[in-house]
């Protein structure tokens, strides 16, 4: 839900350019002026009667459709669509954590991360409130000065601009719909045409999976990723080097050093759940904001692997993620570093292509090498997207979907407790209130998770 604010600004429609184009203004230039230097040569001078007659003839032909144009453009003005935009609160939690309505911050104090976290937490539910990654259980904190009683975070301002029927809606962007009386802002999945269905709890458009599809369409609001694993803050690190290789090194200061010659065996991943006592486990859908909600969590594939690489050579970087319909790997170039030098890199699911015989599965699903000979790895950190699915409490009768003239199939990106188009079905063009195109967060959120 989302409280609307007082203030307004308008935001003009794109004009409508006038029927000139360049050289036709310059032609229109040079004959003013030579006209003007013609005719002003002194009273002895004679004036070129044929030339100038001419001259104004090409001026009023050429002014005619101009005069025109603005006469056309001033009636037109009081039609014309003004694009409005508003400023709204985010209220609720359906689209945490990319919009965030008020929460509170919690500190873990062994991997010193900051969370968001439901802003009904208090004091009292300090046992609820389980670091996501390692854990241990965390403390309230005031945003403001650490140390106090805890308060909450302000929560996300948005910008919300009308509809602009010269650029239709798409998928992935955000929208402001009206129900009941009020505002909400969801995620187009599916648009008119789509056809929405099921594999099992996960959502499919046209046979893709909804974050497969969504994660290539460009969007002033990408799709969520959640930490897994930041191996940098751990004592004890949940990677391993294959067959015990010992070419494989973790320095004191988390950082994974090959300095033999060929390709380095595969580092491989091992995850653990917090939620049953760091025992080995898929990685799961687990949603840190939504402390206290009991459901069972679902497993996920769709992970991220970035970091930062040293290299006294070019290398070759490989990565293997697990999914269950097959396992993928996927390459980056390492270029030559200076000493003491590193660069970043990322790499996903989505970069990767089918390959047989990797060393990863459901309980180790991300794996690494260099091919070519020594490197040095370092701030090693798993990442998963969202996935949409269904909840198990979810009707499956609507499936298959087919999504119907100026409908739009929405979802929220909190999954477990979005109320969007997975209870409500379509919604129609006439319910969509305008465009989600800018938001203003808190300062204290650009630390937290």
């Amino acid at each position: 839900m989302y409280n609307r604010n007082r203030y307004r600004s308008t935001r003009s429609s794109a004009g409508v350019n006038p029927q000139y184009n360049r050289s036709e203004f310059a032609l229109l230039d040079h004959v003013i002026r030579d006209v003007q230097e013609k005719g002003n040569t002194g009273a002895a001078a004679s004036v070129n009667r044929s030339y100038l007659a001419g001259s104004l003839t090409l001026l009023v032909l050429l002014i005619a459709p101009l005069a025109v144009w603005i006469a056309w453009s001033i009636g037109r003005s009081d039609a014309s669509i003004d694009v409005e935009s508003s400023r709204f609160q985010v209220s609720g939690e359906s689209m945490a954590p990319t919009l965030m309505g008020e929460h509170r911050l919690a500190s873990c104090p062994r991997c010193a991360l900051l969370w968001r976290v439901h802003p009904g937490v208090t004091g009292d539910d300090s046992s609820a409130l389980q670091c996501a990654h390692c854990g241990d259980l965390m403390d309230l904190i005031d945003p403001r000065v650490k140390g106090r009683n805890a308060s909450t975070v302000a929560a996300d301002m948005l910008e919300i601009t009308d509809l602009d029927p010269n650029f239709p809606l798409a998928r992935g962007e955000l929208v402001a719909v009206s129900w009941e009386g009020q505002l909400h802002v969801k995620r187009i999945a599916a648009v008119a045409g789509d056809t929405v269905d099921l594999e099992r709890l996960k959502l499919l458009v046209n046979g893709i999976r909804v974050e497969d599809l969504l994660v290539s369409h460009s969007s002033d609001f990408p799709l969520p990723k959640f930490l897994v694993d930041d191996d940098a803050r751990r004592r004890e690190s949940r990677w391993a080097a294959a067959q015990e290789s010992p070419l494989w090194e973790r320095t004191p200061a988390a950082k994974w050093r090959y300095h033999a010659k060929g390709d380095s065996p595969w580092l491989v991943y091992h995850h653990q759940s917090i939620h049953s006592a760091n025992r080995s486990s898929p990685v799961r859908d687990d949603y840190p904001f939504n402390v206290g909600l009991v459901r069972q969590l679902e497993s996920v594939d769709r992970l991220f692997l970035g970091g930062s690489a040293a290299v006294h050579d070019d290398r070759i970087l490989e990565v293997a993620f697990f999914s269950e319909h097959g396992n993928v790997i996927a390459t980056a170039n390492l270029p030559k570093t200076e000493t003491g030098e590193s660069r970043p890199f990322q790499l996903s699911y989505h970069d990767g292509i089918e390959a047989p015989e990797l060393p990863v599965a459901a309980n180790s699903p991300v794996a690494v090498r260099v091919r070519g000979g020594g490197a040095e790895l370092s701030q090693l950190s798993i990442e998963r997207l969202v996935e949409y699915r269904i909840r198990r409490r979810d009707s499956r009768t609507d499936y298959p979907l087919r999504v119907g003239s100026g409908e739009y199939f929405l979802l929220g990106d909190n999954v477990p407790v979005s109320v969007d188009s997975r209870q409500l079905g379509t919604f129609s063009s006439s319910q969509i209130a305008g465009r989600v195109i800018g938001v203003e967060r808190s300062k204290s959120m650009r630390d937290s998770l």
